[in-house]
């Protein structure tokens, strides 16, 4: 007979030795729990389980997770109808609060989703994200049945979960915002009345909030909220134009400093021009007197040349004859039987006081 004493209790069961033991107080243990999540999606019950299903998995259990967990939690999960109620539930809570749990199963919902939806996972086109995003939605409408509604709340809800893992946290709000404008036509078109995003219908919905009989405080900060996300891109938004503002004011100045220079510059340019061009005539005029005086000269020179070579031709004329006379004499003086010498020596002195005298004029 086995010892009794080894026997577990109900009260205190042994614990297995591939799990640690369970705290007392605490959270439930993995089997706990999906036994838990088991009854409550059932599809038998007509009660709205998707707040109860969403604050058991935020309590999670005590073991440490791992995959084999998060498979079971899905293979229970998957065929639950609200699924994506419960996946858009998870996924707006607080970081600090989402048990690794929870994170696991939006992390396989969001992949999920994104493959069921067609999600673009990658930018086709640098900084044009938002682009993308607004296009994908739009095509997500344009690729519904002729008989399906427009953007089912299913659909709408998963594409919430898709989008809100946007690494960048602008863009993220800028689609899930206009994908919300898109329900909200949707709800006004069967009223006759289209949605408008404009000022005074902004000042219309104030109106409605504030006009009640008692205002609801509660109402009026969930309209906040859904504005919140755009503050601070206002504020921004604001702060460029006005920056943008003073950079064209400093354009505009340098603009027209600029334009007066460029005016004083051209007037500059037109006076160098004028002078230029009075340069030339005075050149050219000057010019002109230089080749008259070129003519005048030459001519001179030439006419110089002419009584030159005339007036000495006359005097070689001159000279020749004086000496061929004072030659002959003295020939004649010397070539005689009684040659006169001194008559001769005469003739040849007259001869070198006519070259000394050349030579002086020289």
């Amino acid at each position: 007979m086995a010892d009794s004493s080894h026997s577990p209790s109900l009260g205190s069961p042994e614990p297995k030795p591939e799990h640690p033991a369970k705290p007392k107080g605490g959270k439930p243990s993995f089997e706990e729990l999906l036994k838990l999540l088991v009854a409550l999606v059932d599809p038998a019950s007509k009660s709205d389980a998707v707040p109860k299903v969403a604050e058991a998995l935020k309590k999670g259990f005590f073991e440490q997770v791992v995959p084999e967990h998060v498979e079971q939690v899905m293979a229970v999960l998957v065929p639950y109808p609200s699924l994506d109620r419960l996946a858009v539930r998870l996924a707006v809570e607080k970081p600090q609060r989402s048990r690794p749990i929870v994170v696991a199963l939006l992390n396989r919902l969001r992949a999920q989703f994104a493959s069921e939806l067609g999600f673009p996972g990658s930018v086709s086109r640098e900084g044009d994200r938002l682009f993308e995003l607004s296009q994908w939605i739009k095509v997500g409408e344009e690729s519904r049945p002729t008989d399906a509604p427009r953007h089912p709340d299913t659909w709408v809800r998963k594409a919430v979960l898709c989008l809100s893992q946007e690494s960048d946290p602008s863009i993220a709000a800028s689609a899930i915002h206009r994908l919300l404008c898109i329900v909200a036509r949707r709800a006004t078109q069967s009223e006759g009345d289209a949605f408008r995003t404009d000022g005074r219908s902004y000042l219309r919905a104030v109106g409605q909030l504030l006009s009640s009989k008692k205002i609801v405080p509660q109402r009026v900060a969930l309209s906040l909220q859904f504005c919140h996300p755009y503050e601070d891109q206002l504020a921004q938004s604001r702060q460029q134009n006005t920056e943008l503002r003073h950079e064209a004011a400093d354009a505009l100045q340098q603009a027209q400093e600029l334009e007066k220079h460029n005016a004083a510059l051209s007037q500059e340019l037109s006076s160098l021009r004028d002078r230029e061009s009075k340069l030339q005539q005075q050149l050219a005029q000057t010019q002109s007197k230089l080749n008259l005086e070129i003519d005048r000269i030459k001519e001179l020179t030439d006419h110089s040349q002419r009584e030159l070579s005339q007036s000495l031709a006359g005097q070689r004329h001159s000279l020749a004859a004086a000496f061929m006379h004072d030659l002959q004499e003295s020939r004649l003086c010397l070539d005689r039987p009684e040659p006169n010498v001194q008559m001769a020596l005469n003739r040849i002195r007259q001869m070198e006081e006519v070259v000394r005298k050349l030579e002086q004029a020289v």
